[in-house]
């Protein structure tokens, strides 16, 4: 077991005793007058503590997460029983209380977990597996209703007394007649009653607990409310909708897992941790959407015959026995699946014409906790002073009730509150806890008298439920992030013009992932996902029709300041760079490494367009597009200057078949190929020890042989070089492809990441930092000779960039030009840059050095060309890789061409080749005739890519397998 596993065991027990605390914790409050608010509380904090330790556990162990969920809910229920018996008083013995709720869940929640859960399980089981998960959960959803009976123990309602009472309000109905079931535990306490639509086999379940507690006319008025769901639900339109869902949920769920699992399985890992997330984003946004529909059944209950004060003492009832508190404060109100029990009496009983009880005795004056704070409530508003009442003629603050949307008492970490909100003017008032329980009671008279505040605007919700899922889909890799601060806007304010600016910034984030994928695992799933994003955004455009003119300069201010902040943080660090010289380049560079600087500026020009600011607008506008200009290429062609800049790409070969194709057991990186391409090298990823590697030896034909080395170099196809290095001493010696040493060894001072490089003519060539002072170095000598050369490079020359051959005098390399040394700024200027300073190009021969050439690019490397007596030169911006070359003793840099793509591990062979690769491609380059010829990698990863006399080796991975394939280079000749 290792410790991240231990860890998170101990998390998901943890839960249990956290449990146990709180309700130990709440038995001391029972006494307490304002309980019910203090559990609501205690249940928020509760479920918060929880879901951070499941996410911290599924973070921990993520193969064993569903399990640990499984205890840490399991170590809930144990740790909470004993408080929740005594409070609730119930009866039932910890087994009887587990073995009812795990056949709720199992049963009840069994359509939904499965949904959840089948990405999942199509992953670890295969696509062959899809068809009959599907099949499962469409009957899963068929029986639904008789799974939900089952795991709450419905039965017929026998009670004939009741049930002649429930008769009249049957008879108004316009819904198909339900059966009527009662159902849950004997001695449990939940208190609730719910309807189950299902054309003319619906239902409705009161629980037993619910008989139990409720007066006949009670129960007869929380039936008519369920009766008036069966009618919302008995229209077609509605009955379209859930079959919708029901059949294309388990589809979504389902088919795209399995095309995955086909095509790519590291892919269908990442669905599988997301679908649940847009899953219960989705349910949770239907939820909310049905408070429209509880304020709806209650007064279709008024209609049916139920009494409206038994239907608002049933509601009062329900709701402490579940522990819920009569108010909430307008903006959770809004965000809940039930209006609040204040609010559903005051509609009640607008509906109905009856009065208002008479309010207690007032005005009544309580004491606020700050010192000379008081608060005054009168038979018409709440008065708020600064010194005692009787001291001042008039308050500091008043606010009639029928202003408030809301007035809520809330216990904070500092103590009550009173909090409130009157239009956009939030209330928060400290209150003595002496005066907690008066101002309760007050607030329980007065708060039908509070504001009408309707349902949550549909157009809001929308906003919101786009915004979520473009955020979820901004979450994943390769994707620009501008989308997710947009999001977060939309998701407060859900206004014109965020709307605005989170439809640009989608639809620019989605076009650019969409065009230009960059994750090599996810190449199926990012096209899709960027895909979806922009039409998200096109979606937000659309919404925003729905809002009127007047209300489209709501929260312009707040939405500009966040996202020009941003701007401000993504282009502000770049473009001190500029200062540095040569600023048209400096600006091409900093467009073309920020492209979510033009997609954050599109969206500040949305916002201003969307809000009647049009002629503003279009500045942000201009400055976008600039950006985009100045990021092409061709705008540093016309700017010029830069020996490396370039629009031209090499002529593109079609690639031949591959002649070899070998698969290996084992993970492997650091490809090397013989000369004539017989045999191969590869460093396994089988050892921690990070200064003693393994490599694995073998013949195209032959098993995988390994042997201990920190490098290896190939001198002929049954021969290779063998470089260990240890922390006193660096030892070079010849072995057979078996790892048998032929008896020359040489023996090396200690180096710090050491190359080695050999030629066929038996030279060999070792180069990197020797101790203690790191100073760049190169030992170089021929093989079965005990004598070598060492040669001090002066400067920051990198190890990478010496050549091969021994008689070779000078080295090119490149620094940054921030360390170049040249005046104060650029240090500075390399530590507030995000792109660095460009890079600089150098010739040393000995302890001489000379510049050659400075460029904006960052520096990348450069290689020496057997054969050519040419180096070639290697810089990168933030999209593309440019390789120039430059003859040994030249003065200048000649621009080769520029390819798409990052080329990492550059390596030089033969004729003017050149091999490297991106994640996705390794690319095979004559800069001699200038033809190319691109190794794409389909569902995979390019892990290295070498070259021998006339052919070139790649390593992919695709899934869990690591395969070499060998390419002839004729065709580029």
């Amino acid at each position: 077991m290792t410790l991240r596993l231990t860890i998170a065991i101990a998390l998901s027990l943890s839960a249990g005793v956290i449990a146990w605390l709180g309700g130990r914790r709440m038995l001391k409050q029972t006494d307490d007058p304002l309980f019910v608010d203090l559990l609501f509380a205690h249940r928020t904090a509760m479920i918060r503590i929880y879901f951070l330790l499941i996410l911290v556990t599924a973070v921990l162990a993520p193969d064993a997460g569903l399990w640990l969920a499984s205890v840490a809910l399991l170590s809930i229920a144990i740790g909470g029983f004993s408080a929740r018996k005594t409070l609730y008083a119930e009866t039932w013995t910890l087994p009887q209380y587990l073995g009812s709720r795990i056949r709720l869940i199992a049963f009840a929640g069994g359509p939904w977990m499965a949904i959840m859960l089948a990405p999942y399980v199509i992953q670890h089981t295969g696509a062959r597996w899809a068809p009959p998960v599907l099949v499962v959960i469409f009957a899963l959803f068929l029986f639904q209703q008789r799974l939900l009976l089952f795991g709450v123990r419905g039965e017929p309602l026998r009670d004939e007394a009741l049930t002649a009472r429930l008769e009249p309000i049957l008879a108004k109905t316009q819904a198909p007649r339900p059966a009527i079931f009662v159902g849950g535990s004997e001695t449990g306490r939940a208190t609730k009653a719910f309807a189950l639509p299902n054309g003319k086999r619906s239902r409705v379940v009161l629980t037993r607990a619910l008989l139990r507690t409720l007066e006949p006319g009670e129960i007869t008025a929380i039936f008519a409310h369920e009766a008036a769901h069966l009618e919302q639900y008995a229209k077609k339109s509605m009955r379209i909708r859930v079959w919708i869902g029901r059949v294309l949920m388990p589809l979504l769920a389902v088919a795209p897992q399995a095309l995955f699992v086909t095509t790519n399985p590291q892919e269908a890992t990442w669905l599988s941790l997301i679908w649940p997330l847009l899953f219960i984003c989705v349910i949770v946004a239907a939820l909310i959407r049905r408070q429209v529909h509880e304020s709806e059944a209650d007064l279709r209950a008024l209609q049916l015959g139920a009494d409206p004060l038994a239907l608002i003492s049933g509601l009062e009832k329900i709701h402490r026995f579940q522990g819920t508190p009569r108010r909430f404060d307008a903006p959770r109100e809004q965000r809940m699946t039930h209006p609040s029990l204040a609010r559903r009496i005051q509609a009640i009983r607008r509906a109905a014409g009856l009065e208002v009880a008479a309010p207690p005795a007032l005005p009544r004056v309580v004491a606020a906790r700050k010192p000379a704070t008081f608060v005054r409530f009168t038979a018409a508003a709440l008065e708020i002073f600064d010194r005692a009442p009787e001291e001042s003629a008039q308050p500091a603050r008043a606010y009639r009730y029928e202003s408030l949307q809301s007035l809520v008492l809330r216990k904070t970490l500092g103590g009550w509150e009173l909090i409130g909100r009157a239009g956009k003017e939030r209330i928060r008032l400290p209150i003595a806890a002496v005066t907690a329980v008066e101002v309760q009671s007050v607030l329980d008279s007065i708060d039908s008298r509070f504001a009408h505040v309707p349902v949550q605007p549909r157009i809001a919700r929308s906003a919101r439920l786009t915004a979520l899922l473009v955020l979820l889909m901004s979450l994943f890799p390769g994707i620009a992030f501008p989308p997710i601060i947009a999001s977060l806007i939309t998701l407060f304010s859900a206004s014109a013009p965020s709307l605005a600016a989170l439809g640009i910034t989608a639809i620019g984030a989605g076009l650019m992932a969409f065009t230009h994928p960059s994750m090599p695992f996810l190449e199926n799933v990012i096209p899709a996902i960027a895909a979806a994003e922009a039409l998200f955004g096109v979606m937000c455009l659309l919404l925003i029709r729905k809002i009127p003119s007047a209300e489209r300069t709501r929260h312009l201010r707040a939405t500009l300041i966040t996202l020009g902040v941003m701007t401000a943080i993504v282009i502000v660090p770049s473009l001190i760079t500029i200062a540095s010289g040569q600023p048209m380049l400096r600006l091409f560079l900093v467009a073309r490494d920020r492209p979510s600087a033009p997609i954050l500026l599109m969206g500040i020009a949305a916002a201003l367009a969307v809000a009647g600011r049009r002629r503003v607008a279009t500045v942000p506008a201009i400055v976008a597009l600039a950006f985009f200009i100045c990021g092409t290429r061709m705008f540093a062609m016309i700017s010029g200057g830069d020996p490396l800049l370039t629009s031209r790409e090499p002529t593109w070969i079609a690639p031949p078949r591959p002649s070899i194709v070998q698969k290996l057991d084992e993970m492997a990186s650091q490809l090397r190929i013989s000369p004539e391409g017989k045999a191969f090298a590869v460093r396994l990823s089988n050892d921690e020890d990070e200064d003693r590697t393994t490599f694995g030896i073998a013949t195209l034909a032959a098993p995988v042989h390994e042997i201990t080395a920190t490098d290896v170099a190939f001198a002929g196809d049954d021969r290779l070089l063998r470089l260990d290095n240890s922390e006193t001493r660096l030892q070079l010696d010849a072995i057979d492809l078996e790892g048998r040493s032929d008896g020359w060894k040489v023996d090396l001072p200690p180096m710090w990441e050491p190359q080695l490089i050999a030629e066929g003519n038996g030279e060999w060539l070792v180069s990197g930092r020797t101790l203690p002072r790191y100073r760049v170095t190169r030992l170089s000598g021929r093989i079965g000779e005990a004598a070598y050369r060492s040669e001090l490079i002066k400067g920051d020359a990198v190890p990478a960039v010496t050549p091969p051959a021994v008689g070779t005098k000078a080295v090119v390399y490149a620094t940054m030009t921030g360390v170049s040394g040249r005046g104060i700024m650029s240090p500075w200027l390399l530590m507030l840059s995000q792109a660095g300073l460009g890079s600089e190009f150098w010739r040393a021969s000995g302890t001489e050095r000379e510049s050659i050439g400075r460029s904006v690019l960052r520096p990348g490397a450069t290689l020496w060309l057997p054969d050519s007596q040419r180096w070639a030169v290697v810089a990168y911006d933030n999209s593309s890789t440019y390789v120039g070359t430059i003859e040994e003793n030249g003065k200048s840099i000649h621009a080769s061409g520029a390819i798409e793509g990052h080329g990492a591990s550059v390596k030089p062979g033969r004729g003017s080749r050149i091999a490297m690769h991106t994640p996705t491609a390794a690319f095979v380059w004559n800069l001699a005739t200038g033809k190319a010829m691109r190794l794409a990698c389909t569902n995979g990863m390019v892990l290295d890519v070498a070259l021998s006399d006339h052919a070139a080796g790649v390593l992919f991975v695709r899934g869990q397998a690591t395969t070499l394939e060998l390419y002839t280079t004729d065709v580029l000749q």
